[in-house]
């Protein structure tokens, strides 16, 4: 069986086999497998702490021989992607399995695993490297994930930075909240705040790549007093962006080649993604979307994807498409927490589908 766009490349690793990885991510986005080039970087693939890595479209994907594997935003050009590549190479010699201080809880030792392999999420790390966080406890460790990347935006931290910053941080030693306020980015599925009045936000990765109508790096600022107007600022030069909008309070851009806006709030700005229809009548799109939902759960959730219902085949009722979906991803949630719990009794249920659910879409829950 090859592998998996969720599971990641097969092990001991080869170029074959990180390849295979890297056209079923691909195929999963509906990508050719035409598209999909490896980006060679000296010694990376020979190296016994190295690995492969590839791009198509958006997405920068690389796999490393200690079983680690991550999907990223691609930086745009070869340089870029040599830096990045060299970065996660060099943490894999730098940070060969280190061991936590004692002290530290379960959740923030498997936030420290997820830094040490170089993974976006807690639920990619292999289940023996996290001991005592399983399905019901992955919101919680998520979240102190998220704060440890937080306090280093321009890249990742060690995990020697990351443990310094647990030392100091009071709130991340902390058993972590239940229902911490992050999702799904809408665009890479990497860690993104979340909150009920922009429940579409994007990942800070993403949120860099957004551009104008021009073409342009764009960031927004919120300008002073009560309307909360949006100034859009290019990147390169500081310069106003003069493209035309609808709203002074925020403006189209492109994240990643998905529709996105720039939104002044009352605590700063958020990019949010445009919401993609689905039209309830086109049974194709309705069952990529229902086999989206259950990739999407497996992503976030480091189990097996539970197979689609028999009425996902089509053809669908009339009716709200959302609706459909809702009604699907509520199922593959019970799914799901069941098959987990069938397998550890002593796992609470309800816990295990409310954490589920609260990790495909905090509304969800």
């Amino acid at each position: 069986m090859g592998p998996t766009a969720t599971d990641g490349p097969e092990q001991p690793l080869t170029r074959a086999g990180a390849r295979a990885w890297a056209l079923a991510v691909a195929e999963q986005r509906g990508v050719a497998a035409s598209e999909v080039s490896e980006v060679v970087v000296d010694g990376y693939a020979d190296d016994p702490d190295g690995g492969f890595a590839f791009r198509f479209g958006p997405l920068l994907l690389l796999a490393g021989r200690d079983g680690s594997h991550s999907i990223r935003i691609d930086p745009g050009d070869e340089a870029a992607r040599r830096e990045v590549v060299l970065q996660v190479w060099e943490r894999s010699i730098r940070d060969p399995a280190p061991v936590p201080p004692k002290h530290l809880g379960p959740h923030q030792r498997a936030a420290l695993a997820a830094l040490r392999l170089g993974v976006r999420r807690v639920a990619a790390v292999p289940a023996d490297q996290r001991p005592g966080v399983g399905p019901a406890q992955l919101p919680g460790a998520e979240w102190v994930l998220a704060g440890l990347r937080a306090f280093h935006p321009l890249r990742a931290p060690t995990v020697p930075q990351a443990v310094a910053h647990l030392e100091e941080a009071e709130a991340l030693r902390r058993v972590p909240p239940s229902d911490p306020p992050l999702h799904p980015c809408p665009v890479c599925r990497g860690l993104a705040e979340w909150s009920p009045e922009h429940p579409r936000t994007v990942c800070r990765d993403c949120a860099a790549t957004a551009r104008c109508d021009h073409g342009r790096l764009v960031e927004g600022r919120p300008t002073n007093g009560p309307a909360r107007h949006l100034l859009v600022l290019h990147r390169d030069d500081g310069s106003r962006c003069d493209a035309a909008r609808e709203r002074p309070d925020r403006a189209e851009v492109a994240v990643a080649a998905w529709p996105a806006e720039l939104v002044a709030t009352l605590t700063g700005v958020v990019v949010q993604a445009s919401p993609r229809p689905v039209n309830a009548g086109d049974d194709l799109a309705m069952l990529a979307a229902a086999r989206d939902l259950a990739e999407l759960l497996a992503e976030v959730s480091g189990l097996p994807a539970p197979p689609l219902p028999a009425w996902t085949a089509g053809p669908f009722p009339d009716g709200d498409a959302d609706e459909h979906l809702w009604r699907l991803a509520e199922h593959l949630v019970e799914e799901a927490a069941t098959a987990w719990c069938d397998e550890h009794p002593d796992d609470d249920l309800e816990a295990v589908r409310h954490a589920l659910a609260h990790l495909m879409d905090p509304a969800l829950a």
